[in-house]
């Protein structure tokens, strides 16, 4: 895969890109990376175009000082679809990415042809709504999962992310027409499956998948479950 660069009006935004026929831009949790998706890469045919995006605030892409909102992701990602000038494309989130993705199906146009949920935020209270002991070893757990994170940067996230104004309502999910699929870890137990379950209830048509003993980040150790239940949803 090559890195590529994209210049947003919030920042920066780094990507790793494969070509192919429909674009699927992928969308990784909280303090993640792009890279967190690498091992479907062989797995998705030509039929996928690849954007594993660094979202603002993480990995190689710029931060903003005073942290990222959801709000500001979808405003990055809706000027990074824009310039892609495609007809169809596809979201594909894990965590807080796809707690961005239900975001962005809701409130931008062009909507995404498919929606691929994978152990979704934004139904679920938000880590910042916990006691202070939890969401610092929470905090400690994301300090360590990318060099890239800055400590302060990542609270100041936690603290927007627990507004009552971010959170994806059933309403909401029922306004979703994107076709989509939502894939659960059985054992997850940072979004339990639960949360899964209501989704899959609330969003029109959407089909649900659970794979038997994964937690919460499915693609990295149970990859080649997820990319089949990808590569069979989505195109034809």
């Amino acid at each position: 895969m090559e890195r590529l660069a994209f210049m947003s009006s919030k920042g920066r935004v780094s990507y790793l890109f494969r070509p192919g026929k429909i674009p699927f831009i992928f969308l990784h949790g909280l303090g993640g990376t792009g890279n967190t998706w690498l091992k479907l890469t062989s797995l998705l045919d030509d039929r996928f175009a690849l954007y594993f995006l660094d979202l603002l605030c993480q990995g190689r892409s710029d931060i903003m000082d005073d942290g990222c909102t959801i709000a500001d992701q979808c405003y990055m990602l809706n000027e990074f679809v824009m310039s892609l000038g495609a007809q169809k494309f596809g979201l594909v989130g894990n965590s807080y990415g796809g707690w961005i993705s239900l975001r962005y199906a809701l409130h931008y146009d062009p909507k995404p042809e498919y929606l691929v949920l994978i152990d979704s935020a934004g139904l679920n209270p938000s880590v910042g709504e916990s006691d202070a002991d939890l969401s610092a070893a929470f905090l400690d757990r994301v300090m360590m999962m990318s060099r890239y994170n800055r400590r302060d940067v990542i609270k100041k996230m936690l603290e927007y992310n627990s507004r009552p104004d971010e959170r994806i309502s059933i309403s909401d999910l029922k306004r979703i027409r994107s076709r989509t699929l939502i894939i659960w870890g059985e054992l997850d137990s940072m979004i339990p499956l639960s949360y899964g379950r209501t989704m899959h209830e609330n969003i029109i048509g959407s089909a649900f998948h659970i794979i038997k003993e994964a937690a919460h980040v499915p693609q990295t150790e149970h990859y080649r479950e997820v990319a089949t239940q990808i590569v069979s949803f989505a195109p034809d």
